[in-house]
């Protein structure tokens, strides 16, 4: 056999996961395009406008909203990032709820009983991601199906923990010493509690966001990308494809079991019907519309998709077009008219903007960039 030496042989590809100096500095600079910027703006408007307004039914509708988009942003890991395609992502949800619930009846803190409802998460998506992610494209999505009925059945049998049909009732949460399910004052003026949880909420959001977007940037994050464009390609430059795979959806199972714990403290009920394949499905929308693998597209779908059936219910009780869906026998009312308007959402998003309404975005800022590039080139 012919020798080859040392100089000839290929070196070892880097490893995906361990970030450079110049990684990380990339990856803090988030806010860095002008269309960031004026994003982050509207965001922050819409959110003190939000708040000032005390108007408990726009923010019950935030907090459900903000609530879905952390276990959206989870899915967008898997999904927009790394190209695994899950239709059991409710399942990881409810997991992540039913093990607050557990703990909190059992005095733990509420900060530590989400961060085990993680941890369950990720376990679970563990046990099963080795060998559901040796499947790909079609027969993973099928594959997950199956994961979204199983973790269903477990919730309405496991009657001891779950409460099964009847659901689970949760213990009031207490957060640094504040009671969240309680009203209260501060400085003389009435604080609901949907206003500590949508600031609650806003801020575990940011930070769930940043942190994801910064690992999109990092050098994992690139081998996560590269492993969605083309496997086989990803392998070749040394990427462990399976253990990426893996972490990554563990990654996105655990910010769903984070969802399911604000969830539970939220709500204070649970229905383990609520956590099956329906469910994941819509979170699988929100991701779609808001646009897949970006962090500010999976907030703005979770909060259209959260938001829609209430803003359709108000614009068309005030114009008297259809009837309200309790205590009518109406076959056409509110509730008929959420599910065609949310078809149709899906439908004009892809048509129109096929990389989501942050492709769409995307899309338009290049264009006004361009625009000023070429009227500043004409008037040199």
């Amino acid at each position: 056999m012919p020798e080859t030496s040392v100089a000839d042989r290929p070196s070892a590809a880097p490893s995906p996961a361990a970030p450079t100096t110049r990684d990380v500095r990339s990856a803090t600079r988030l806010l860095g395009t002008r269309e960031s910027r004026i994003l982050a703006v509207v965001v922050a408007v819409a959110a003190v406008a939000a708040l000032a307004s005390a108007n408990d039914r726009i923010l019950a509708v935030a907090n459900f909203g903000l609530i879905a988009a952390v276990a959206a942003i989870g899915l967008n890991v898997a999904m927009g990032t790394t190209g695994i395609m899950s239709l059991g992502h409710g399942v990881f949800v409810g997991f992540g709820a039913f093990t607050a619930a557990v703990l909190a009846d059992h005095g733990v803190p509420y900060f530590f009983a989400a961060v085990a409802a993680m941890a369950v998460a990720a376990l679970a998506s563990l046990t099963i991601g080795p060998l559901a992610l040796r499947l790909s494209g079609l027969y993973l999505a099928v594959g997950t199906i199956g994961i979204a009925y199983v973790g269903e059945h477990l919730f309405v049998n496991l009657r001891s923990l779950t409460g099964g049909g009847a659901g689970r009732i949760v213990e009031a949460p207490v957060i640094l010493g504040v009671e969240m399910s309680r009203d209260s004052a501060l400085g003389g003026r009435l604080v609901t509690s949907d206003m500590k949880w949508f600031v609650l909420l806003v801020i575990v959001t940011l930070l769930v966001g940043v942190m994801v977007a910064a690992m999109q940037r990092l050098r994992w994050g690139r081998a996560l990308n590269a492993i969605r464009d083309n496997e086989s390609s990803a392998a070749a430059a040394g990427i462990a494809v399976t253990r990426a795979r893996v972490m990554a959806f563990a990654i996105s199972a655990a910010l769903g079991g984070l969802s399911g714990a604000l969830l539970a403290g939220y709500l204070r009920f649970l229905n383990p019907e609520s956590f099956g394949l329906e469910q994941s499905i819509q979170y699988l929308a929100m991701v779609i519309i808001g646009g897949l693998g970006s962090v500010g597209g999976a907030v703005v779908g979770a909060l259209l998709i959260t938001a829609l059936p209430t803003l359709l219910g108000e614009l068309t009780s005030a114009l008297g077009l259809v009837e309200e869906a309790s205590g009518t026998s109406s076959t056409f009312n509110t509730g008929t008219l959420s599910l065609i308007a949310y078809g149709l959402v899906i439908v004009l998003v892809m048509v129109l903007a096929p990389h989501g309404i942050a492709g769409g975005f995307r899309k338009l800022g290049r264009r006004l960039r361009a625009g000023r590039a070429h009227k500043a080139a004409g008037v040199d």
